[in-house]
């Protein structure tokens, strides 16, 4: 049978969940400098992954930020825009481990696709940047689905449009809404959180420990493990 690799973009294959927090952080002492940025990192750690009304009203109710959501996310997309105009900048964050992954597995004959809950324009100034957008058969974002991480929808869409079933893909997410998203849809899913996510994805518990990769020199090993077995009905093509 055809099985997929499905990754996730931010966080996962670059580290610009790293630029939407620091983005976030910026718009909110524009509202209220009296909020310290590192507080607004922290909270943003456990809204990674999820959509942007999510993050904006999360951060309004938890740091009492004067104005709407609306408005802190205007003043973030300012931000984050100018961030990703530079190429160099997505570059320098680029996640190796995960990209030679990818790059693997489509030598290997794998199906692959791409959940990101980034709209399509900042997902394919990243995927230029890093020169990978030509790897994925399939890119789901905000845009083809009714509802965004953490429901099901994405990977739904994703495995529906390359004809897999979703027991036989398995999916790289490195946010507790990526996971849930994931496993959700019956996608088997590899934890590859970072520094920004990392301590939410323990805490949640979501997949077993064996499937939380915090050092990325073990992803190809995990992957290898995951894939091969006794109970994963999927091979390669």
């Amino acid at each position: 049978m055809t099985c997929a690799v499905l990754f996730d973009l931010d966080g996962t294959l670059v580290q610009t969940e790293e630029l939407k927090a620091r983005s976030y952080a910026e718009a909110a002492r524009a509202l209220d400098p009296a909020v310290k940025a590192e507080d607004v990192v922290s909270a943003f750690s456990h809204l990674a992954g999820c959509s942007r009304e999510q993050v904006g009203k999360g951060l309004v109710d938890r740091f009492h930020l004067p104005g709407t959501p609306d408005r802190l996310i205007q003043l973030r997309l300012e931000r984050y825009d100018a961030m990703l105009a530079d190429a160099a900048l997505i570059r320098r964050q680029a996640l190796p481990a995960a990209i030679d992954l990818l790059h693997r597995v489509r030598r290997e004959g794998f199906r692959t696709g791409l959940t990101t809950m980034s709209d399509a324009a900042h997902a394919a100034l990243i995927l230029d940047a890093l020169e990978i957008a030509g790897e994925f058969e399939v890119v789901i974002t905000p845009a083809d689905v009714a509802h965004g991480k953490p429901a099901p929808d994405m990977y739904l869409a994703v495995t529906r449009r390359l004809g897999c079933v979703p027991a036989d893909c398995l999916a790289l997410e490195d946010s507790v809404a990526g996971i849930t998203a994931a496993t959700a849809a019956g996608v088997p899913c590899i934890a590859v959180p970072t520094w920004l996510t990392r301590d939410a994805v323990h805490a949640a518990a979501l997949v077993g420990p064996e499937w939380i990769v915090d050092d990325p020199a073990r992803l190809s090993e995990v992957f290898e493990a995951r894939a091969t077995r006794k109970d994963a009905r999927w091979t390669s093509a």
